[in-house]
Formats: structure tokens, C-alpha cells, sequence
């Protein structure tokens, strides 16, 4: 039996999400923990079988000792845990467990969950970043364009590690789409998501079809600055800031049409849900890989990056084309099959053994 030890932050988001998913497919036959090193909220999934060890937010020092202790706490766990590889998700886990294991004989998967072709690293971030990832047996990213970060410097050991998308317990069920087409988001109030801009172009979509609602699900930084806008666009009662759900497929069946507006993103998982449950969706192209997961416009409508108008009109079209809303909502289940666990996990399941024979063949 292998010994797998996973690295995140935290339950929420992308990356705790997908590792919660993963490790729970790899506890069935393997002996699989967790290492989370900022907890916030708890975890999603029951996930059996699974080992967690938790550092609370509340546990760690303050300022310029944080990093530090961090690199301390995840080297002491690695070494009790004395697992068979380390995979670590997310850029500044990865930093740390790299950073703690330079002399280590662990192999090592570090697996970016951002778009790294335009993240931006200051010194000394640019510096452990490099050194961090040249110890890294293999690098992971989530669509092949983004294997040639930093210039390409690791793109003979970097690889393509898709997110899975499971086949929800529910679907929408199309046939109950009522007079009123709900539109809905989901993800952190921040500056990627660019809600902002989400509630300017619902506006307009709004003027045009009366007969129109949104709900973003989520929480974050702007929260009091959208809720004001929401105010001056005078869409009060018609868009609304739902909170934080973790009844992510309910929400998604309860409306009919997704919308991201998202300037930055890596595998974009609430678009993914949504398509799994069937929902109709209008993204902006904040990367290639959307239009991977979209298939180029048969499993969802993607549009040019901060292309308000043509958001805004393929959104409306939607609304009256009941017969492309019907197609878009049937091919967007495909995802599923698409990237089901069994054909994301024997990628994975490659990217293990090779991380191990790499890792082998150094110490020779």
C-alpha cells in the first residue's frame, strides 16, 4: 500500500475542494492525509478512509514569522508522516513544502491551480518560486497552455492534471424553466471574479428582458462595495449577493443560466458544476482552457475577455432561443464523462509513478 500526502490551505475553494475529491479515491486503495495549512472553514465532503491534520489559522505566529513556522510545521509533518510522495496544491504550499524538503528523498508533485501565463511573483517570491520548483520532481497544471510557465523553464517535467467533475446528485430539469430566467454566479467577492462588472452588464440585460434575476453565491473583500452598486444600479430585489453555500448543485438547479465574469482563472470549477447540472452558461475567454471546457461553443457560450456587449447579447439570446438554450444545456453534461474520476485519476495515476521512478533513478 503507497503512502500519499496531499498539501492545501484550506477546505475552500478549487484546490480544497478537488484534493477532498481526490484523496478520497486514492484512500480506497492507498493509506492517504491531508495537510492543510490555513483552516478556515470545514471540509465539504465526507471523505472516508482519509487522514486530516490541521493547522488552525488561529495556531500560527503573525507577520514575517508566518512563512518561516510554515516551512517549519509542513517539514516536521512530512517526516512523521513518512509518505511514499508529496503532492502539494496551490503556488505557496508548494513554496514551502519544496523549500523544507531541498535535501529530502520524498518525491515531490507541485500542482499550480491559477493560471500561471499571468500570475506575477515579486522578489524574493520570483527567487523561491524557481528554486522551489526545481527541486519539484513533477509540476502540474490544469490545461496545456499553462505548461509553459515561467518562459517554459519546466515544461519537460510538467503535465496536465485536469480537475475532475463529478456526476452531481441532481440535474436541472429544464422542462420547469419558469417566466423568470435566473441568472447565477458563484465564486469569492474579489478582484479576478470582477463582479463588478457582472452587475454593470446584468444592467443592460436586465433593461433589455425585465423578466430576469441574479444571484452571486460567495463571500469575499467586496462585499459591501458590490451590495452599494447593486443599490446605485437600482437592482435591488432583482440581483442579490446570496452568501456562501455549500449546496453548490442545489443552487445551480434552482437557476437557469450561468454567468462568469472572471478576468483570471484555472480550471474554473463552479462553470464545471454548472455545466454538470446542465445550466446554460456565458463565460469571457479568461483563458484557452475555457474554451476546452466548453468545447467550443457546444457545451457553453464563451466570449472575448471584458467583451461586455457581446456578453450581454449572447446572454439575452439565450433567454429567447428556447431551442439553443435546450441543446447548450443537454451537451453541457458531457463534462462529466469528459473528466470523470476514473480518466482523471489514471492521469493522476501516471504523474505518480513517474514523480516515484524520477525521484528513484537520482538516487542512484
Amino acid at each position: 500500500m503507497m503512502k500519499i500526502l496531499f498539501v492545501v490551505d484550506n477546505y475552500m475553494g478549487g484546490a480544497g475542494n478537488i484534493i477532498q475529491l481526490l484523496a478520497t479515491e486514492y484512500a480506497k486503495t492507498e493509506d492517504v492525509s491531508v495537510l492543510l495549512t490555513h483552516k478556515t472553514i470545514e471540509k465539504r465532503y465526507e471523505c472516508p478512509g482519509v487522514k486530516f491534520i490541521e493547522l488552525d489559522a488561529n495556531d500560527k505566529p503573525t507577520g514575517f514569522r508566518v512563512f518561516p513556522f510554515q516551512v517549519k510545521w509542513v517539514r516536521k509533518r512530512v517526516k512523521e508522516e513518512k509518505p511514499d510522495i508529496v503532492i502539494s496544491f496551490i503556488t505557496q504550499n508548494s513554496i514551502m513544502l519544496c523549500l523544507g524538503q531541498l535535501k529530502s528523498t520524498v518525491p515531490i508533485i507541485a500542482c499550480e491551480r491559477i493560471n500561471p501565463l499571468v500570475a506575477t511573483w515579486k522578489f524574493p517570491w520570483n527567487y523561491l518560486l524557481r528554486k522551489a520548483y526545481d527541486r519539484a520532481d513533477l509540476l502540474t497544471v490544469q490545461f496545456d497552455e499553462f505548461r509553459k510557465l515561467c518562459n517554459g523553464r519546466y515544461i519537460d517535467k510538467c503535465r496536465v492534471t485536469p480537475n475532475y467533475i463529478a456526476t452531481p446528485d441532481k440535474v436541472k430539469d429544464i422542462s420547469q424553466k419558469g417566466e423568470i430566467t435566473r441568472f447565477v454566479s458563484c465564486g469569492r467577492l474579489n478582484d479576478s471574479k470582477q463582479f463588478d462588472v457582472l452587475l454593470d452588464m446584468f444592467a443592460e440585460i436586465h433593461k433589455a428582458n425585465p423578466k430576469t434575476d441574479l444571484k452571486i453565491y460567495g463571500h469575499g473583500p467586496h462585499k459591501e462595495r458590490l451590495e452599494q452598486q447593486i443599490k446605485d444600479l437600482g437592482l435591488e430585489g432583482t440581483a442579490m449577493l446570496a452568501g456562501y453555500t455549500t449546496d453548490t448543485y442545489g443552487v445551480l438547479c434552482e437557476s437557469d443560466i450561468y454567468l462568469m465574469s472572471s478576468k483570471n482563472e484555472g480550471f474554473p470549477n463552479a462553470l464545471s458544476e454548472a455545466m454538470a447540472v446542465g445550466l446554460p452558461s456565458v463565460s469571457f475567454r479568461c483563458n484557452g482552457g475555457v474554451d476546452v471546457l466548453a468545447d467550443y461553443g457546444r457545451r457553453g457560450i464563451v466570449v472575448p475577455l471584458n467583451d461586455k456587449d457581446a456578453f450581454v447579447k449572447e446572454a439575452l439570446n439565450l433567454c429567447a432561443d428556447r431551442e439553443k438554450y435546450e441543446k447548450i444545456s443537454k451537451n453541457a453534461k458531457e463534462v462529466c464523462e469528459v473528466y470523470s474520476i476514473p480518466k482523471v485519476k489514471a492521469i493522476w495515476d501516471e504523474c505518480i509513478r513517474e514523480a516515484i521512478r524520477k525521484k528513484g533513478s537520482k538516487k542512484k
